[in-house]
């Protein structure tokens, strides 16, 4: 076929037609120059920019530094009779870092090995994960058969690792409970508080949460330690490359006498549920040492350390009766009838009168009210004793005696000691404020004055008010705890302790790290012969007789001082009113032996029937501690 002819000039000068093989060969040549570009920025930002945080992430996940928990101190009695150890139990946790990408299916196989929500797991993951090589605990104390099927299913449970933690033990239970508290895991506001501890503290962590564990946390804690490992792909460990070792904490030798511990439980517990609640305070009147500190009814530590169900735990914080506060130390009630050793002080050591001085009890008297004759103010008292003195009264806690004493005779014949000598003397002898004891929660109780009533109530203050406050009544409270300390006041012969419950603080090999001394807040000044006849009278308690000015008693706590022991004491009940109901609360305070005491013992049982149930556990944990045997009254 011949050639097409050449029909103009501009045929020869157009461009030869596109070829697309070329095309291709730019277009593809463009995408790998940007591939490399964008695979150069890549290598920088991995190499440059985050090589740093890379190698660090790639080093620890083949190399981990892990804290090693210290072992918390141990706390034993004066006798070193163990009260709180550590027991070795097993835990199971998570490494948010060795968990797969979708740890729902491992929530999921836990939720049927630990019976703990696949929710509760992820919640727990969630919340804690800002830091993703520490275990999160998600179970402690697990049973050592799910241990072992977690062990064996490792590989269907990749990030999932059993740890040996020391779970807290309390030997003796609700026997110490108020006293010793119980550790138990950090709350939120506890974690961000702690932070600024040293060392800090990990989410991870237990910490007291009452009594002495609380009090004494920094001491019983210790510090943690380190150890450098390397593990495997799957977060387990392989080798240990370094260790720093943790420091135990000091142990806690306390004061108390776990014998008469024992025996004060089981006394009170023989008025439960007869009684709402009851607490028993036992001091040294030598050097204010805790011999023993109860009140029931109580709770087990070992329970809340385990853990409890949201509905058990609910239940005892919703419990009327507050089993988880220490009432010895946090309660305060009308002292009654014991608080007559302070109004007698106080009429003896002023003169108003002395201990031979005679007021008749006709079963009380009544305050005419002269503006406004219709509206008299009775008084009355338990029991019609007759005539009565010092020593009479205060064995047979004649009220009518006791008003007199403070608030003067009605007809104006005798003046009283009046209310602010006997408020003097109520907080010289520790009453209305704290008693500075190494426990947490205490309570302050009130002393009342003229003063307070017209801050509080706008209202003056009459000589009805100064006789309720001069037989324990009124607005006048006190802890248990407070009354032993001025029981031991009177028994020592006027020297107010600070209360202790810790001897002295050891280390690991029994080396005294801390010792305690004693610790008198003040000194009375009190009249020896005053002092005589309180004690004359404390002793009637237990007696039935007549004294020289011919007053008749018979004590409240007669026949609890078997084989010539001798005992001193006071026995009381208070009135109260409770939801507008009137009810009565038993009191006894008292020390042994009298003439050299070596024991102080405060008892209270609240919705008591008869001050007899009071003295009858006060006297059994003197006649205990004197002589190792129970005697009658300890059923």
């Amino acid at each position: 076929m011949p050639a097409e002819p050449i029909r103009s000039l501009a045929d020869l000068l157009d461009d030869p037609p596109p070829d697309p093989t070329r095309r291709r060969l730019l277009l593809l040549g463009g995408l790998m120059a940007l591939g490399f570009v964008g695979l150069a920025g890549r290598l920088w930002h991995l190499q440059i920019a985050q090589g740093e945080q890379l190698r660090r992430q790639a080093v620890y996940q083949r190399l981990r530094q892990v804290e090693i928990t210290p072992t918390r101190g141990v706390i034993v009695d004066r006798n070193g009779l163990i009260l709180a150890r550590n027991r070795p139990t097993c835990a199971v946790g998570v490494v948010p870092a060795d968990l797969p990408r979708d740890p729902l299916p491992v929530y999921r196989r836990l939720e049927r090995l630990l019976g703990v929500p696949a929710a509760m797991i992820q919640q727990k993951v969630v919340q804690r994960r800002t830091d993703l090589y520490t275990p999160i605990i998600v179970q402690s104390d697990v049973r050592p058969e799910v241990v072992y099927q977690i062990e064996e299913r490792r590989l269907d449970l990749p990030g999932v690792h059993v740890l040996v933690e020391g779970l807290r033990d309390y030997p003796e239970g609700p026997v110490t409970a108020h006293l010793l508290g119980y550790v138990g895991p950090l709350t939120e506001e506890q974690y961000q508080r702690l932070q600024a501890a040293d060392p800090p503290y990990r989410f991870n962590d237990r910490v007291g949460q009452a009594g002495l564990e609380q009090q004494y946390e920094p001491v019983l804690r210790g510090r943690p330690g380190r150890k450098g490992v390397e593990v495997d792909p799957a977060g387990r460990e392989v080798r240990v490359l370094e260790v720093r070792p943790a420091q135990p904490g000091y142990n806690l030798v306390l004061t108390v006498d776990l014998p008469l511990q024992r025996e004060a439980v089981r006394l009170l517990s023989e008025d439960l549920p007869a009684v709402e609640s009851a607490s028993v305070v036992a001091l040294d009147p030598r050097n204010g040492q805790v011999l023993a500190l109860v009140h029931l009814p109580s709770y087990d530590s070992n329970r809340l350390v385990r853990g409890l169900s949201l509905e058990e735990f609910a239940a005892l914080q919703n419990d009327p009766r507050a089993p988880l506060l220490n009432g010895a130390l946090t309660f305060a009630f009308p002292p009654g009838g014991v608080f007559h050793v302070l109004t007698g002080l106080a009429g003896l050591s002023r003169g108003v009168i002395r201990p031979t001085t005679q007021i008749v009890c006709t079963g009380g008297f009544t305050l005419r009210n002269r503006y406004n004759p219709g509206d008299d103010a009775h008084f009355p008292c338990w029991g019609v004793h007759g005539p009565q003195d010092m020593v009479s009264a205060l064995a047979n806690s004649c009220q009518t005696y006791f008003y007199q004493v403070g608030g003067g005779d009605p007809r104006g014949d005798r003046p009283g000691v009046g209310i602010e000598a006997l408020a003097d003397l109520a907080r010289a002898f520790g009453l209305g404020a704290p008693t500075g004891i190494d426990l947490p929660g205490e309570g302050t109780g009130l002393v009342p004055t003229p003063a307070w009533k017209r801050q509080v109530f706008r209202q003056d203050w009459y000589r009805g008010d100064t006789y309720m406050v001069s037989v324990g009544q009124g607005p006048l409270t006190v802890t248990p705890l407070q009354l032993a300390v001025a029981i031991a006041a009177i028994a020592n012969g006027g020297t107010v302790y600070q209360p202790q419950v810790v001897q002295k603080i050891v280390d690991a090999q029994g080396q005294v790290v801390r010792p305690f001394a004693p610790r008198p807040i003040r000194r009375l000044s009190l009249d020896p012969a005053a002092l005589a006849a309180i004690r004359q009278g404390l002793r009637a308690t237990f007696q039935r007789g007549q004294t020289p000015t011919g007053a008749r008693f018979t004590g409240l706590a007669l026949g609890l001082a078997p084989g010539g022991l001798d005992l001193a004491g006071v026995a009381g009940q208070a009135e109260g009113l409770v939801d507008g109901r009137p009810v009565r609360h038993g009191w006894f305070a008292g020390f042994a032996p009298a003439g050299d005491p070596l024991i102080a013992v405060a008892v209270f049982l609240r919705r008591s029937q008869r001050p007899e149930q009071a003295a009858r556990v006060g006297a059994g944990l003197l006649r205990l501690y004197l002589t190792g045997a129970e005697g009658p009254g300890i059923t």
